[in-house]
């Protein structure tokens, strides 16, 4: 999908069984509409603040929004 001014791309930060780590979201027209994750970071993180660093870096080189 085309990133839209109205819903633009992002980094975020998610926990799971792997740890905290950092996601790229994109949007996606299916059903209505919603965000899903479109690829995680390869580095995991036992503390949310090391997976906030990788997604602020990565939203840099990504030229994205960060949304903590």
């Amino acid at each position: 999908a085309a990133m839209s001014a109205e819903h633009p791309d992002h980094v975020t930060v998610t926990h799971g069984m792997r740890g905290w780590f950092a996601v790229y979201m994109k949007w996606t027209d299916e059903c209505g509409g919603f965000y899903e994750p479109w690829q995680s970071h390869d580095f995991s993180h036992s503390s949310r603040a090391g997976a906030e660093s990788d997604a602020r870096a990565w939203a840099e080189a990504e030229e994205v929004e960060v949304r903590l």
